[in-house]
């Protein structure tokens, strides 16, 4: 039995860290540089940056408290699959930590390859749960996408995008993916469509850190539902604040039907698993 480490980043994220302690001098390190080629990347992901600050000490104010969600004026989907993908739970970093939660969320497992898990994982979760993959198309190509479902036995309407921008969103559409989990502001009125008329499957996130995401849109269209963030005692972003946990949007009136959340619950946010025990 193969159970991941807790480790939320890389390690090519701490290699990446000692060189800009060390003033970023000379060339940067060769995983590194294997990780951004892999990744096709060019300089180090918004995720390292955030991490970075929190390893220098940033710790910034709390954002302001959110407010009540009404659900989507449009209802929500009607498209079969999207039963698929409600109560979508992700915990990309130790999936196996979805073992205690209620048998409705369904675990995400990341397409990313410095996530990779063993089949057995898969399988062990898939007693008791849908089990799916999700990922960043920008970053990760197609193949991988559709050759690590193939390896953890998920269908293939199965798989998730993301769609957190515009580029998002089309690079999903191209791979033929059902469906994608992002904000519906960062969509072009073509895209919106697209949701709207049930081409492509969409999970509205509500991550209380950042506009727009503290005030969510549903911009008339039919969500499968929403996914929080679940980022417990420290910040995901150097720049906007903390996150809640589950009773914390419970309590602001924003967990909604057939919703589901994302759990970092490694040592980049310090999350607390037991956090997930709050699920309702």
């Amino acid at each position: 039995m193969i159970i991941t480490s807790a480790a939320a980043m890389p390690q090519a994220f701490w290699s990446w860290a000692k060189w800009k302690d060390a003033g970023s001098k000379g060339w940067l390190p060769a995983d590194v540089r294997r990780y951004y080629l892999a990744h096709h990347i060019t300089k180090a992901p918004l995720t390292w940056q955030a991490r970075y600050a929190i390893h220098k000490g940033y710790k910034p104010p709390p954002p302001p408290p959110p407010g009540p969600i009404d659900p989507p004026q449009a209802g929500y989907s009607t498209n079969p699959l999207a039963a698929i993908f409600r109560y979508a739970g992700i915990c990309a970093e130790e999936p196996m930590q979805m073992a205690n939660t209620p048998p409705k969320y369904g675990a995400w497992l990341t397409v990313d390859p410095a996530y990779a898990q063993s089949r057995w994982i898969a399988d062990k979760l898939r007693e008791t749960r849908t089990v799916g993959v999700w990922g960043n198309p920008l970053e990760i190509g197609r193949d991988r996408f559709f050759e690590y479902a193939d390896q953890m036995g998920v269908p293939h309407d199965h798989i998730m995008g993301q769609a957190e921008t515009a580029g998002q969103f089309e690079r999903s559409w191209e791979y033929g993916l059902k469906c994608v989990i992002g904000n519906l502001s960062s969509l072009t009125g073509d895209q919106l469509a697209r949701v709207k008329s049930g081409e492509m499957l969409f999970i509205q996130e509500d991550y209380w850190n950042v506009m727009p995401w503290l005030q969510v849109n549903f911009y008339n269209v039919q969500p499968v539902s929403m996914c929080h963030g679940i980022y417990p005692g420290q910040v995901d972003s150097p720049t906007y604040g903390r996150y809640l946990d589950p009773n914390g949007y419970i309590n602001a009136g924003r967990w909604l039907r057939w919703d589901g959340f994302y759990h970092a619950n490694g040592p980049a946010s310090a999350g607390r698993p037991q956090d997930i025990a709050q699920l309702p």
